[in-house]
């Protein structure tokens, strides 16, 4: 049965996926959401409680491009005053 399904769009938070199922998630046409806490890494892996999670997602949006998967992101703004 066909449904006129184009694409499918995940959310996702970074620390499960890989090139390997990057490459997955291309074959089977689906697009990748991700959310990413803040414009430096301390506030964002600090509010997600995963080191390095900052740095890892840049590296794996460089490799998205790279592939040409549909990659949406979603800066999340607080209005709260930090120093870093």
């Amino acid at each position: 049965m066909n449904l006129g399904v184009k694409s499918v769009n995940v959310a996702i938070n970074g620390t499960l996926i890989d090139r390997e199922s990057a490459k997955q998630l291309k074959l089977k046409n689906i697009n990748v959401q991700v959310s990413i806490d803040g414009d430096v890494a301390k506030i964002h892996d600090l509010l997600r409680g995963v080191e390095r999670l900052f740095t890892y997602w840049l590296i794996l949006i460089l490799v998205f491009q790279n592939m040409t998967l549909i990659l949406d992101i979603y800066v999340i703004i607080y209005s709260v005053l930090y120093f870093y």
